[in-house]
């Protein structure tokens, strides 16, 4: 039986890929910081049908990392995936982030990942065999206003996943990086709740009005992409004859990273000195070929 852990497992793309993985016979070890708020993997696990054990891990506390794969290990004997989905984002101005909400997201999304790949290599190393797969986001390769605190966080682990991948490609380790936009998740969510209402007095705050914007109109559609949509990529990522290094999940995402690319730095920057929202919208239309700010 593959045995994998996946941090970040409480709800969203994490309990998602523990359950789609676990129905496809992996021993999945379900990484939550607090096991007293996974209600909802708690309710799966205590259903008695899936191979998925809770597995208490806190990204950012480096014994806790260690001491989790130990017990992985002293139970299995190997572990054959790893799933870096845990993660937390802050969306404030470069000049309003708190130095404190900067390290803590660094430590989550990057620092905690680093060390749970160091102490997971060994044994794959050894064994010539083993999958890492990193959930980033298209924040990994496309940056909006007042979202430099986590795309920087998605920018390193982005380059840490490719020169992880030329550095395992001859142990037979495959390394897969997983780009998700907008998922119908509480991520944002939760996000919002940790920095509390947004400063309407702040002179960046046209940034965060139409990010909220955009997030509340793609979660709120018909049919946004489900959490599930990610955790099939993950799946294909580990078990595809033919793998890549990125996968992109949901068709905005395809959208915004296409579009990047096909305009200057100098004309995407230009976007941000527009005033008027309606304008701006409707830039945003022509650039993207689709509206997602007004459906």
């Amino acid at each position: 039986m593959t045995v994998t852990i996946i941090t970040g497992t409480s709800s969203g793309i994490g309990l998602a890929t523990a359950i789609r993985l676990a129905k496809a016979g992996h021993k999945v070890y379900a990484g939550v910081r607090n096991p007293d708020s996974a209600e909802n993997l708690r309710k799966v696990i205590d259903a008695g049908e899936l191979p998925i054990s809770m597995l208490e891990i806190d990204m950012m506390d480096e014994k806790s990392i260690t001491d989790a794969v130990a017990r992985v290990l002293a139970a299995e004997g190997q572990i054959d995936v790893l799933v870096n989905n845990a993660g937390i984002a802050r969306g404030t101005s470069v000049e309003e982030s708190p130095m404190s909400d900067v390290r803590a997201v660094f430590e989550t999304n990057y620092f905690g990942v680093f060390a749970l790949i160091q102490a997971v290599i060994p044994g794959m190393r050894e064994r010539k065999t083993g999958t890492i797969v990193n959930v980033s986001s298209i924040a990994g390769r496309f940056v909006a206003p007042n979202n430099a605190v986590y795309a920087s966080s998605k920018y390193a682990l982005e380059a840490l996943s490719e020169s992880l991948a030329l550095q395992l490609k001859p142990f037979n380790i495959r390394v897969a990086i997983i780009e998700p936009g907008v998922i119908a998740t509480s991520f944002f969510e939760n996000a919002a709740k940790a920095m509390g209402p947004p400063d309407t007095a702040s002179p960046y705050f046209v940034h965060t009005r139409r990010i909220m914007k955009l997030f509340t109109t793609q979660t709120e559609k018909s049919a946004p992409t489900p959490p599930d949509a990610a955790a099939q990529a993950i799946e294909n990522a580990i078990t595809t004859n033919e793998p890549k290094l990125r996968y992109i999940v949901g068709d905005d995402a395809e959208m915004f990273l296409a579009a990047r690319e096909r305009v200057s730095d100098e004309e995407f920057m230009e976007a941000a000195t527009i005033e008027d929202d309606e304008e701006y919208y409707d830039a945003m239309a022509e650039w993207l070929g689709e509206d997602l700010w007004r459906p």
